[in-house]
């Protein structure tokens, strides 16, 4: 497995996962043309990525979501309104998407329905967890022993108040 943090940040986030030639990505948050920019540096087709998974529905994680079919997209049903049945994450649920094993875990956010990814495939483990205030304990004891993680966060208490 290979990960590749395209942006971080409130200006966008979009991390590309490859596994056995497969890709998915976690959220776009870039322009169309960023967006293809930052593949092409890693040798990856726009058509190539065969599922967008998306955490949350702020804008900074789904501004370039219409670079994508409604097709692959698959989030919670607060997340993305069209995302078709099939395609709706439920948390603590094992899929099987583009070749690889993803458990939807819920975040403490303030956006409804918000959640991070356990990923796995033949050989690691990657945990990606963004935009939380904390983890919840039953996702702690699911996470231990990973191969990866990535977390990011900027929790401000006052402003979730507000």
């Amino acid at each position: 497995m290979k990960y590749y943090i395209f942006e971080s940040g409130s200006k966008g986030n979009c991390t590309l996962i490859a596994s056995n030639g497969r890709y998915l990505m976690i959220d776009n948050g870039l322009s169309n043309k960023k967006t293809k920019a930052k593949l092409k540096e890693v040798n990856v087709n726009l058509e190539d990525v065969e599922a967008l998974l998306l955490t949350h529905s702020h804008t900074d994680h789904i501004a370039g979501i219409n670079a994508f079919s409604d097709e692959i997209i698959y989030a919670t049903k607060f997340t993305y309104k069209k995302t078709s049945v099939d395609h709706q994450l439920v948390p603590f649920k094992e899929y099987d998407i583009a070749g690889m094993k993803v458990i939807c875990v819920p975040t403490s956010h303030d956006s409804q329905g918000s959640c991070g990814f356990i990923i796995k495939d033949d050989k690691d483990t990657l945990v990606y967890i963004t935009d939380t205030g904390y983890i919840y304990e039953r996702v702690v004891d699911m996470i231990v022993n990973a191969t990866y993680y990535i977390f990011e966060s900027n929790h401000n208490v006052r402003m979730l108040m507000n």
